[in-house]
């Protein structure tokens, strides 16, 4: 793979390997991702866009693996929003996945967020389009797709009105989804991902 130059002041600081083996228990993350995050971690990427059927996507940042137990080194960093809370512990994998809102429905299962298009965002409220590991059908080294957030959110408040019991399947899964609606598929892992991406252009 190659280096993504991410620029070194947007860089979160070491990731915190307890988050790591948690969110690992129910998905494991691609051993390429890992290392890349070893030297990009919550960083905004120079070499970061994406060309797919004729359509351009930019990684802006990538998302950080932390939560509010991690040990952040350096300066506080203050989130425009939350007040006393760090942005980078907001800008993470598990606060994005966990924090009720607009993205954590709308995200339903098995797509975990690894980076969005668009930097200084509330990436919860389901506006911002991100690029995720999508487990539904290889548990173990997933496919990169792309959540357009409109056409996710549209899709969730069309399952939303189904009734219940085409909702959610015997092991409470979910049913009906249309998937197809809002996942746009970018490549077939995490190192292909990488391989395809191309230096931001100036006006990008």
């Amino acid at each position: 793979m190659h280096n993504l130059a991410c620029d070194p002041s947007t860089l979160a600081g070491p990731i915190d390997d307890r988050v790591v083996a948690e969110l690992s228990k129910r998905y494991p993350l691609d051993p390429d991702f890992l290392a890349c995050m070893a030297t990009c971690h919550g960083g905004q990427p120079a070499i970061g866009t994406v060309k797919v059927n004729g359509q351009t996507y930019r990684v802006a940042e990538f998302l950080t693996l932390l939560d509010e137990q991690s040990k952040l080194e350096g300066d506080f960093r203050p989130h425009f929003e939350r007040t006393g809370t760090d942005e980078r512990v907001v800008k993470s994998i598990d606060s994005v996945m966990n924090t009720d809102g607009n993205t954590y429905v709308a995200l339903f299962s098995d797509i975990v967020p690894f980076a969005a298009t668009e930097t200084g965002m509330c990436l919860d409220r389901g506006y911002v389009d991100l690029f995720c590991f999508d487990y539904r059908d290889q548990p173990t080294i997933p496919k990169v797709v792309l959540w357009e957030s409109h056409n996710a959110m549209t899709a969730y408040f069309e399952w939303e009105s189904l009734p219940f019991d085409q909702q959610f399947g015997d092991d409470d899964e979910f049913l009906n989804v249309n998937w197809d609606s809002f996942l746009v598929s970018i490549a077939d892992s995490f190192r292909d991902f990488v391989n395809k991406l191309q230096p931001n252009s100036v006006n990008s």
